[in-house]
């Protein structure tokens, strides 16, 4: 379904009505508002993002509102896309190292202000020059994938890894002090040891 298509008030797509009051009370504070993004749930129950461009009329009947509806759904996926690719190491799915340090710093911050412990592990995979000479460059980023899933499924939800790159990772353990820090990567390391990695 079209937006463009909808008679009347789009009063009832609004996902978030809080955001059509906004809407609401900006026109009849300036008489018009430009370019307002919202989402709507169409009648069909896809859900599209839009931009409203909406002024007010006084009209013989009274007070009304002439709207316009652009679609942006698919430029708002592709600005998504970017964003992903920007800042995702796209063999691990894992934070690429721009993000990581990024997230790095805000970490810091936080533990400053909190006076929270924080603590960060530097991950290099042993021997991996020679697990691509001996096996190749598949089952090299196999290993990488392997380390990369072993992490995810061991660390916590407040942890935060990242690839640095080639086979280097950073993993940031909010609220860990030295001797946690140290059990976790011990944990990691045992894991790791159990995991068999395919070869083309």
């Amino acid at each position: 379904g079209d937006p463009l298509d909808m008679a009347g008030t789009a009063e009832p797509y609004y996902i978030r009505p809080e955001e059509r009051a906004v809407l609401i009370a900006e026109i009849e504070r300036r008489g018009s508002v430009e370019n307002f993004e919202t989402d709507l749930r169409l009648p069909d129950g896809s859900i599209r993002t839009v931009l409203i461009t909406a002024n007010a009329l006084m009209t013989p009947d009274g007070a009304r509102v002439m709207a316009g509806i652009i679609d942006i759904s698919d430029r708002k996926a592709v600005e998504r896309s970017l964003e992903w690719l920007a800042s995702t190491d796209t063999l691990t799915g894992l934070p690429n190292r721009g993000s990581f340090f990024a997230t790095a710093r805000t970490e810091m911050a936080r533990a400053a202000r909190s006076g929270q412990p924080l603590a960060l592990l530097m991950a290099d995979l042993d021997h991996f020059k020679r697990i691509n000479d001996n096996w190749g460059h598949q089952t090299g980023d196999n290993a990488l994938r392997a380390f990369a899933t072993v992490c995810l499924e061991r660390l916590r939800d407040e942890d935060a890894i990242g690839r640095l790159g080639g086979e280097e990772f950073g993993i940031l353990l909010p609220g860990c002090d030295a001797e946690a820090a140290i059990s976790a990567a011990d944990r990691l390391r045992v894991a790791l040891a159990e995991v068999t990695v395919s070869s083309p």
